[in-house]
């Protein structure tokens, strides 16, 4: 099967993730402690995640008085979602470069930039979704539809 894949794509694959690691866990709930005290460590240290909390919960808390259908609320839950993601990815973007460099290079500036954007962009579609979703229930609640 390898002769039939592309040089790019055969080097790609043969290369392993684990090698050079200093620690290998093959303990799978270990894994899950240490990725659950990645997501404690955001809460506890991202102003942002306080934010994001607050605003995760009256977005779904209002959907759900609302009685908005459970397909929008599911797609509210999946962007929200998404947009815990890209802060979270954002976030462990800007904790390598500050551990690989303290000095400003251009680099450095690029990833963090490009990691912040991801979290910008992700953040004005849920704006966008949100308004779209919620827009007409807070109307009609409110009879101004």
């Amino acid at each position: 099967m390898s002769e039939l894949m592309p040089k790019e794509i055969k080097e790609a694959v043969e290369i392993d993730p684990n090698e050079g690691k200093f620690t290998k866990n093959p303990d799978r709930i270990a894994s899950a402690r240490h990725a659950l005290g990645g997501l404690f460590n955001f809460l506890y240290h991202q102003d942002s995640a306080r934010f994001m909390v607050a605003t995760t919960v009256v977005i779904v808390m209002l959907a759900l008085a609302l009685r908005v259908p459970r397909v929008e609320v599911l797609l509210l839950v999946l962007m929200l979602g998404v947009w815990w993601v890209t802060e979270l990815v954002n976030t462990a973007v800007e904790a390598v470069v500050d551990m690989v460099t303290q000095d400003y290079h251009p680099l450095a500036k690029v990833a963090k930039d490009v990691a912040s954007g991801a979290t910008l962009f992700a953040t004005v579609i849920n704006v966008v979704i949100i308004i779209g979703i919620l827009a007409k229930p807070i109307l009609e609640f409110f009879n101004l539809l």
